[in-house]
């Protein structure tokens, strides 16, 4: 079997990720962030300070140090609450939108094209 992938858009590893997976665990925010707009639950092992610090401003479900216990899939699965960061996550869009405006840029990605 595959042992390993690389995506080379947002949208390949995003299509992956809804046929392969039903949840992600790990210690990268991207990864998590990929999987939560490919509509995966994740959670962020968030094995460092600046990754804590950037799963709790946007919501995204963490769990320090989760990758160094005896927790099982699905105790990990268990723990997952997306409800945080569908409350917020509005919010984080827009001002990611006005930053982008401000700098002039405009975003690839729409709202409506992501969930």
């Amino acid at each position: 079997g595959k042992r390993m992938e690389f995506h080379l858009s947002p949208h390949s590893w995003m299509s992956a990720l809804q046929k392969d997976f039903i949840f992600a665990c790990g210690t990268r925010v991207h990864g998590a962030i990929i999987a939560l707009q490919a509509g995966i639950p994740a959670l962020c092992t968030a094995g460092d300070m600046r990754s804590k610090a950037l799963c709790s401003f946007l919501s995204i479900p963490h769990l320090p140090g989760a990758a160094m216990t005896n927790y099982t899939a699905e105790q990990i699965y268990e723990r997952i609450d997306i409800n945080p960061i569908n409350k917020t996550y509005a919010k984080c869009y827009a001002n990611f939108i006005e930053f982008m405006q401000e700098a002039g840029l405009s975003p690839t990605y729409r709202p409506s094209q992501i969930f």
